[in-house]
């Protein structure tokens, strides 16, 4: 593993500064999207689930935390981070 670092280290820079420019608006516009409404349907799911305690915004909140810490520690800027109908019954299970 720490080879693969030392290895993997001198190209971790240019991850993030290769793909700056006008090209990264569609990517970005699509994973945004992609990542959004699933994350306000299960979020309106989850309102019903906890008797309005959690809901779309919580979940918006913890996938934005999530693609942001593994799109910096993984060097991943166009990361799609998904929220999966199992989430929300674990959540609705922890509430129960």
């Amino acid at each position: 593993m720490l080879r693969d670092l030392r290895h993997r280290a001198p190209l971790y820079g240019s991850d993030w500064t290769d793909g700056l420019g006008v090209g990264l608006l569609r990517p970005a516009t699509y994973i945004f999207l992609a990542s959004i409404v699933p994350a306000l349907a299960f979020g309106e799911q989850l309102v019903d689930d906890s008797h309005g305690l959690m809901g779309g915004s919580q979940v918006l909140i913890a996938t934005a935390m999530c693609g942001g810490i593994q799109a910096i520690f993984g060097g991943q800027p166009l990361l799609i981070v998904g929220v999966a109908e199992p989430i929300i019954l674990v959540y609705h299970f922890m509430y129960s």
